[in-house]
């Protein structure tokens, strides 16, 4: 907690992130081919967190949870300083840039929220070579990570 709390810290006081920007985030994990696990979890700026589990993953169906508001500023600083709001809506094939590109390989869907407007960046994580790539996979790991989306997730720490 303590760790969360000074990068968010960091990143306020070196001006990565603004306040009262984003309302929601959520991040949809679409299955490849195996037993890649596939849900949504979404987190809103009054600190509640909805995930919906579907395939592959310990609890099917909705549950509910919630986050502290330091939670909230990590995510806000991350979501400031990755430049989310100017990337494209797809990345996933070579016309994009990937340098190389493997098949059955899970989707990647970010969704940020701000009042009633929304901007969803998806991404097939078999495109390999992006930066854009690596932004949206670490934006997924940090909002899952501070949603607790483990916990429903996985049925070991080893799993995850």
């Amino acid at each position: 907690m303590r760790v969360r709390i000074s990068i968010a810290a960091s990143l306020l006081l070196t001006g990565c992130a603004t306040t009262g920007e984003f309302t929601a985030i959520s991040v949809d994990r679409l299955p490849g081919y195996g037993n890649t696990p596939s849900y949504t979890v979404e987190v809103r700026r009054d600190g509640s967190v909805k995930y919906e589990g579907r395939t592959n993953v310990k609890e099917d169906g909705v549950e509910y949870g919630s986050i502290t508001t330091e939670d909230w500023i990590l995510l806000e600083a991350a979501l400031s300083g990755s430049g989310f709001s100017k990337m494209q809506d797809s990345y996933g094939n070579s016309s994009v840039g990937c340098t190389s590109t493997w098949n059955h390989h899970p989707t990647i869907k970010v969704t940020v929220t701000r009042g009633q407007s929304s901007k969803t960046v998806s991404y097939y994580t078999g495109c390999w070579g992006l930066r854009e790539g690596s932004i949206i996979s670490w934006l997924a790991d940090t909002t899952d990570m501070v949603a607790g989306s483990g916990r429903w997730v996985y049925e070991t720490l080893e799993d995850f």
